[in-house]
């Protein structure tokens, strides 16, 4: 992940942080923070102590994996965004996160994105309660597949039931080393900026 040399400011939407613990533990939801007085795409990630330690994520360092972003569907109908994030060499170790492309605030998420060319990961620990937030920019090839993909996903009617299958059937595939985390579906708006009215400043980010 990149950042900036100096010290950034990120603005988060008020009704994301006060339903934080609300959110089950080993899955993740779309969002999105103010950057300069720019709306960047995200992903809420709650992640509990044991997998912190694990992957080494330091509240006080945000974390630099390696990302990668992947589609699956079956017979072009029914379709799982999987995020792969590679914390370790050597073992690897991996972070992979499935989200529902039928839903429409993964589908605002793909069209945040692929606009400002940058994504954030917010990565929250229920056990302990810290936020650790990290900002990254998204190349050329990323951005096409955004691009790409927003545009598919906006042709998509939800089912929700369906991809529950899906994504099922992708996650018997994760190996023993990795962890998966889950979609979580919800109807709170407010978790992006321009939706959510009332915005708070939690930290510098560096």
């Amino acid at each position: 992940m990149n950042y900036k040399n100096k010290k950034i400011e990120i603005v988060y939407p008020s009704d994301l942080i006060d339903n934080m613990e609300n959110i089950p533990s080993k899955h993740v939801c779309p969002c999105s923070v103010l950057l300069d007085n720019k709306e960047i795409g995200g992903i809420f990630i709650s992640c509990p102590s044991q997998d912190i330690e694990y992957f080494q994520i330091l509240p006080s360092s945000p974390p630099q994996p390696h990302i990668k972003y992947r589609m699956f569907d079956f017979e072009k109908q029914i379709f799982v965004i999987e995020i792969w994030m590679q914390f370790n060499q050597n073992p690897e170790r991996f972070l992979k996160m499935h989200l529902n492309p039928h839903d429409p605030k993964v589908k605002k998420l793909l069209k945040l994105a692929a606009k400002s060319k940058m994504i954030s990961f917010l990565f929250y620990n229920p056990d302990t309660e810290q936020l650790s937030t990290a900002i990254t920019g998204i190349n050329d090839d990323e951005t096409d597949w955004f691009v790409r993909n927003y545009k598919l996903s906006a042709k998509l009617k939800s089912a929700q039931k369906y991809y529950l299958i899906l994504a099922e059937k992708v996650s018997e595939k994760i190996l023993n080393p990795d962890r998966i985390y889950n979609y979580f579906p919800h109807k709170k708006p407010g978790f992006f900026i321009k939706d959510g009215g009332e915005q708070v400043m939690l930290q510098d980010v560096s």
